[in-house]
């Protein structure tokens, strides 16, 4: 709070249900089919008091909890339940004995809700309730060929997503001091939620086992289209963080896994990936534009690792080496910040 540290301590309880029914067939012919149901019931309480710890940040707050050491700054209390529902299912057809088509989808249905009360003391409190809910469906289209048994071919489109949530409710007298709706600071609109968000992908990739099952062989290039990006905004000015959706990204490279078997006791295993992650639209909230890189992802990473088996004193036994690089990368959006990776590093055991 005006850039004041603040402390928190927070303890919570949940109880959860999952449920996943599946019928998976086994039918003589070309065709099979998998069906699923799944259900989640998720009820989390939680007390989440805040303190401030020096005498600039109590007198910049004043003393709504008088008498207390260190001084209360908020006490806030949530109580937040999220209920899911999703059916799904795939179907499998052998085209001929080399190629196989499988098409799937799913359709899930959630809602959110949370009771929010904010204790300021001798000021008062305020308690928000919040209900968020949304529907959606992903799919999947996958075609294989296998020529022989050693070797697997394939090309994919797939869907995934992470459920949206409920934003914590922000102190509008700190936040939003001209109530014009926008998180002071910021061009980001506060909002009571944020929605899912989901990501396209196009893969093609093979799977070999090579030299008299010596060798295996994972190789794939991708592209991943990421849409609604949750991001979280704040400011020194608001001691909350507002989370929103904002702009798309896109991820694609390629990545490869191998491994060699010299003989009984000594095997290597090598892999690398190359992956340029940028956005793909602009994105106002956080002052990116399209083609900025995001944060923690490294153009490059590769490893390598042998191991070597044998028998010591009449126990099984193995020395292991494994090195794994990692490329530089930034921790904030658009490679600005500090600057993380571009190292090496060396593990050796045995056992």
């Amino acid at each position: 709070t005006a850039g004041l540290p603040l402390g928190r301590r927070y303890t919570f309880s949940s109880e959860a249900i999952f449920e996943e029914l599946r019928l998976v067939s086994q039918l003589d012919g070309p065709l099979q089919f998998m069906l699923g149901l799944y259900y989640e019931d998720i009820d989390h309480q939680g007390l989440n008091p805040i303190y401030a710890f020096t005498d600039a940040a109590i007198n910049a707050l004043g003393n709504p909890f008088a008498g207390t050491d260190p001084f209360l700054f908020l006490i806030v209390s949530d109580d937040n339940s999220l209920k899911q529902q999703a059916f799904f299912g795939e179907l499998s057809y052998d085209i001929t004995e080399q190629f196989e088509l499988t098409v799937g989808a799913r359709r899930f249905d959630y809602e959110r809700n949370a009771v929010t009360t904010v204790d300021r003391g001798t000021s008062g409190s305020t308690t928000t309730v919040g209900k968020f809910d949304e529907t959606g469906t992903s799919f999947k289209v996958n075609l294989s060929y296998e020529p022989n048994p050693d070797a697997l071919v394939y090309a994919q489109f797939s869907e995934g997503f992470r459920l949206g949530n409920i934003n914590f409710p922000v102190e509008l007298d700190l936040c939003d001091t001209n109530s014009d709706g926008i998180l002071d600071g910021t061009n980001t609109p506060i909002s009571p939620g944020f929605d899912s968000n989901g990501v396209e992908n196009i893969e093609l990739g093979t799977k070999l086992t090579l030299l008299n099952n010596r060798l295996q062989i994972n190789a794939a290039v991708y592209r991943m289209d990421w849409n609604d990006l949750p991001v979280s905004v704040n400011t020194l000015v608001c001691p909350e963080t507002v989370r929103v959706n904002a702009g798309s990204a896109r991820s694609q490279g390629f990545e490869i896994e191998s491994t060699y078997q010299f003989n009984e006791s000594l095997r290597l295993s090598l892999g690398g990936a190359y992956a340029n992650v940028e956005l793909t639209e602009d994105a106002p909230e956080l002052s990116a534009l399209s083609g900025d890189r995001l944060p923690n992802s490294p153009d490059y990473s590769a490893n390598l690792g042998l191991m070597y088996d044998f028998e010591l004193g009449g126990h099984a036994s193995y020395v292991r080496g494994d090195y794994a690089y990692v490329g530089g990368f930034y921790n904030q959006i658009g490679e600005i910040g500090e600057k993380a990776g571009d190292y090496g590093q060396l593990n050796m055991s045995a056992g």
